[in-house]
């Protein structure tokens, strides 16, 4: 397993298998992922364009971690309001 970190770099029509992908501060065009331990953090950056992802397990750290672990609190705390406030904003992504 080859551990990918990325520092500002684009990354063209590679295929990666069973690698760990930072995607922070990389932008990924024409990629293929299969089985691959995807990270991201949160910092800005990224892009994924065209890319296919098969089998891959999406972990989250840092930023993205704490603003999932943010959302979380407020769908189990919010009660009926929750479910329309997500909707909405599913619907503005």
């Amino acid at each position: 397993e080859e551990n990918i970190a990325r520092d500002d770099n684009e990354i063209i029509e590679k295929n990666f298998n069973k690698d760990t992908i930072l995607l922070d501060n990389a932008s990924f065009k024409n990629c293929n992922f299969s089985q691959c331990n995807i990270l991201f953090s949160g910092v800005l950056n990224l892009s994924l364009d065209s890319c296919t992802f098969n089998n891959c397990s999406w972990n989250f750290c840092g930023d993205a971690l704490n603003t999932l672990n943010y959302l979380s609190l407020l769908k189990n705390k919010l009660g009926s309001d929750s479910k329309r406030m997500f909707d909405n904003l599913i619907e503005k992504l």
